[in-house]
């Protein structure tokens, strides 16, 4: 059997499409709440600083647990779907040429 017939083996093609889905899901699970913050932080006007009381978000915790408090935690997942299908099809892609 030659290398490129191994290669493209039905099984190990769906075995690191699979694996690179799964690998996008999970690490787009776990950054969906810093990438939250991130454009909360952008999105508002105010200066980000301790010393500002018109800044609703002055800090990385403190913004955390305003956003959990006011909307609840699954607000900080909020817009996930769409982000976690282009992880899952990017690192699925990107997993697929490694091997």
């Amino acid at each position: 059997v030659d290398r490129w017939t191994l290669l493209m083996s039905s099984s190990r093609v769906s075995d690191s499409f699979l694996a690179g889905c799964v690998s996008g899901c999970v690490s787009r699970s776990v950054i969906e709440p810093l990438d939250v913050l991130k454009i909360r932080f952008q999105l508002q006007y105010e200066p980000v600083r301790k010393a500002s009381l018109s800044s609703k978000y002055r800090g990385s915790l403190q913004a955390l647990q305003l956003i959990s408090k006011e909307e609840g935690y699954r607000a900080l997942w909020k817009g996930m779907l769409v982000g976690q299908m282009l992880y899952a099809l990017y690192n699925s892609v990107q997993v697929r040429s490694y091997i």
